[in-house]
């Protein structure tokens, strides 16, 4: 067994149409947005449900509602890579419709998911030897799923 580094990754992003199943994102039409320093983190996170009653000392646990979140995607920032075009437009959008997304591992691992970009923020760097950047904040709107590589 091995680890899987994240050098030679790569994110996509998609359209706007309905994805749930791997064959919806598979099907899709995909950009890849280059320039990627790190990607956050991408999974559900459920609620936990406490409820206290008198006649006991401890807290009754539950789980309630799932939710992926949100997380940054920075980049180094390239005017006219149309992946980073695509994300800006995506986020001056008022459009609430998700977009479908995909980050292929180096391992052949793929994980898919749906969401909003929420914001496509500038960072100049805080001296001369900084790249300027770019950062995304996507909302994950749908669960995400990941095909794992052949063995």
């Amino acid at each position: 067994m091995s680890y899987t580094p994240a050098f030679n990754s790569v994110f996509f992003i998609g359209t706007q149409k309905p994805a749930s199943v791997v064959t919806d994102y598979t099907s899709d039409t995909w950009q890849q947005v280059t320039g990627i320093k790190s990607v956050g983190e991408i999974g559900d996170k459920v609620t936990e449900i406490k409820f206290e009653t008198l006649d006991s000392p401890r807290p009754h646990k539950m789980k309630g509602t799932r939710d992926a979140g949100s997380f940054e995607l920075t980049a180094g920032f390239l005017a006219n890579d149309p992946g980073q075009v695509a994300m800006r437009a995506a986020a001056a959008s008022n459009d609430s419709t998700p977009f479908n997304f995909r980050v292929a591992l180096k391992d052949g691992s793929i994980r898919y998911f749906s969401g909003l970009v929420m914001s496509a923020e500038g960072v100049t760097g805080s001296d001369a030897n900084a790249v300027q950047m770019e950062k995304y904040t996507i909302s994950i709107t749908g669960a995400p799923l990941i095909v794992l590589a052949a063995a």
